[in-house]
C-alpha cells in the first residue's frame, strides 16, 4: 500500500511539474505579443515616454532634433555627447563611434540604447536625417519655371536607413534553393519584406494572410520576401511546404540582416515602394486588412 501510495506521489509531482512548466511557457508567449504588437503603435519613444519608463537596462528607441550647443565631440576616444529635444523636453545622450556627416544643429536623430540612472541616454546606435533639406528642395523645385532644368530621370533617393522615409538598406540572402535574391533587384515593384520564424505563433499565423495577399496582387508586381531568421532549410522548406507558401522565402541564418534592419521583434514587415524607400514599418502580426491598407498607395505608384 506504501509502495502504491509513493508511486501515486511521484505522479502527482511530475504532473505538477508540467503544469508549472506549461504556465511558464504561456506567460513567455504571452510577453513576445505583448513586446510585439505594443510595440507597433509606438516604434520610437518621446523623452517623456522615455523618462517615464525610466531607467532599464532594456534597449530602447528615441527620436528628436540635435540641440546644437550640446554637442561635443571627441575625435581622438570617438566620443560623442549631445542632446537632443522634442516637445516633451530634452534628453543628454552619449554615442560612441564615429561622427555622422550630416550631425548638425537642427537635424533629426534617431538613437537606441539604453537609459541609466543617471539620466543619460548611452547610444549603440546613431540615426540621422535632416528634413529640411528635402523640403526646401522640394520647394525650390515646385517655384521654378518649367523651362529652367530638364526633369532628372534619376530623382535623388533619401538616405538609407531601415526607418520610414528612408531608403532600404540592400541585401543579399539565398532563398530555400540556394539562389541567391538581392532586395535591389525588385527596385521599381513594392516590396513586403517580412521577418519571421517558425517557432513564433504569430508568425505562422499570418504567412496565411501573406500568402492570399500575394495571390491577389502578384500580378500587380507585389513582391513578398519572407526572411526566416537564424533557421535551417531543413527546418523552414517543410514549413513551407505544408503551408503551400509561393512568395520568395529567404534564410537569414547568422541575423545580420534583420540586425540590420533593427528588428527588436518578431514578426516585423516593412513596406517598401518602387522607388526603395521604406513606407510603412509594422511590429506584430499582420491581417488581410492591414496589408490592403499599407498596399493601397504602395501599388497605384505611390
Amino acid at each position: 500500500m506504501g509502495e502504491v501510495d509513493s508511486k501515486t506521489l511521484l505522479r502527482g509531482k511530475s504532473y505538477n511539474k508540467f503544469i508549472i512548466g506549461g504556465i511558464v511557457i504561456v506567460v513567455a508567449i504571452g510577453w513576445l505579443i505583448f513586446s510585439s504588437i505594443g510595440g507597433s503603435s509606438s516604434y520610437y519613444l518621446t523623452v517623456a515616454e522615455l523618462r517615464a519608463e525610466g531607467p532599464s537596462e532594456r534597449v530602447r528607441r528615441v527620436s528628436g532634433t540635435i540641440v546644437g550647443e550640446s554637442i561635443d565631440w571627441n575625435p581622438r576616444e570617438l566620443v560623442l555627447k549631445f542632446e537632443i529635444e522634442d516637445t516633451s523636453g530634452q534628453l543628454p545622450v552619449i554615442y560612441h563611434g564615429p561622427r555622422p556627416d550630416m550631425f548638425r544643429d537642427g537635424a533629426q536623430a534617431v538613437i537606441e540604447g539604453k537609459y541609466g540612472m543617471d539620466g543619460v541616454f548611452r547610444a549603440g546606435n546613431l540615426l540621422l536625417k535632416c528634413p529640411s533639406k528635402y523640403e526646401e528642395a522640394a520647394t525650390a523645385t515646385a517655384q521654378s519655371p518649367a523651362t529652367s532644368l530638364p526633369a532628372d530621370p534619376t530623382p535623388t533617393l533619401p538616405p538609407i536607413s531601415p526607418q520610414e522615409g528612408f531608403t532600404a538598406p540592400d541585401f543579399s540572402l539565398p532563398d530555400l534553393q540556394g539562389n541567391v535574391i538581392t532586395l535591389s533587384q525588385f527596385r521599381g515593384r513594392p516590396v513586403l519584406v517580412n521577418f519571421w520564424t517558425t517557432w513564433c505563433p504569430y508568425c505562422v499565423e499570418e504567412m496565411n494572410a501573406l500568402e492570399k495577399t500575394y495571390r491577389r496582387y502578384v500580378d500587380q508586381g507585389l513582391v513578398i520576401l519572407a526572411v526566416n531568421v537564424q533557421e535551417k532549410a531543413e527546418t523552414v522548406a517543410p514549413f513551407a511546404h505544408d503551408q503551400d507558401l509561393t512568395f520568395l522565402i529567404l534564410l537569414d541564418s547568422d541575423a545580420s540582416t534583420a540586425r540590420t534592419y533593427f528588428t527588436i521583434a518578431i514578426p516585423t514587415s516593412f513596406f517598401i515602394d518602387w522607388r526603395g524607400v521604406v513606407r510603412v514599418i509594422h511590429l506584430g502580426p499582420l491581417t488581410e486588412e492591414a496589408i490592403d491598407t499599407y498596399l493601397t498607395d504602395l501599388l497605384n505608384g505611390g
